[in-house]
């Protein structure tokens, strides 16, 4: 097994899992998390054959830690414009390390939204899984984003039509139920073409934490469509 710190294009980032993986996941941690706090959750992931890519997205982890990150709303928006802007290069570049095709991708809370401003950017994975998180960033982030910024819920036509899976909590308190519920409607039309392609689940009692049966239903997720 294979799990090593490595820094790319000044990104500290985890690389974990077999060496010879049948898929590379991309995992964007939440607001106050890290590459650390991802790692130890990707256990099913690796159960199932996939290798992990774990980043510190900006002003977490090695960036300088955000102490209370809902304290400092504009800085989660730089972490997630800047995660989003620094991905794509991230990615390219573990995959040639690992020798893998296939990339997958996985986000958590802010790392959510990371996912689907990817998707909207037209990012081209093999699948996707989003837990307790929506294709709009939560009201309290709306007023430090970037003038005339459009969410990716309002481009879902360049959404590539790749499967995509969302996994979240009844009780959720910080990304509502709702704005799940909403992103899935709004982006129905444009899956209506790939039948099963977008899916969701909704756990009763859950609020916004992530639990070990979410994740191993997010790796049978990603191996359904490998």
């Amino acid at each position: 097994m294979l799990e090593e710190r490595r820094v790319i294009e000044g990104v500290p980032v985890l690389l974990a899992g077999p060496r010879s993986p049948r898929g590379l996941v991309v995992f964007f941690h939440g607001a106050g998390g890290s590459k650390e706090r991802t790692l130890r959750l990707a256990g099913p992931l690796h159960a199932l054959g996939f290798a992990t890519l774990h980043p510190d997205a900006p002003h977490h982890g090695e960036r300088g830690p955000v102490r209370d990150p809902f304290e400092a709303p504009a800085l989660l928006v730089e972490a997630i414009m800047g995660m989003v802007e620094e991905a794509p290069r991230i990615v390219s570049l573990a995959r040639e390390a690992l020798s893998v095709r296939r990339v997958f991708l996985l986000g958590a809370s802010m790392g959510g939204y990371v996912v689907h401003e990817l998707l909207a950017r037209g990012f081209e994975a093999r699948a996707a899984a989003v837990l307790f998180s929506a294709a709009r960033p939560i009201p309290r982030l709306l007023p430090y984003l970037p003038e005339g910024f459009v969410p990716a819920l309002e481009r879902a036509e360049a959404y590539p039509l790749i499967p995509l899976l969302h996994l979240h909590g009844e009780d959720d308190r910080v990304v509502p139920v709702a704005m799940m519920e909403e992103t899935v409607a709004r982006l129905a039309p444009r899956y209506a073409g790939r039948p099963g392609a977008l899916a969701k689940a909704v756990f009763p009692g859950v609020g916004h934490e992530p639990r070990p049966e979410l994740l191993w239903l997010a790796a049978g997720w990603f191996a359904r469509w490998a």
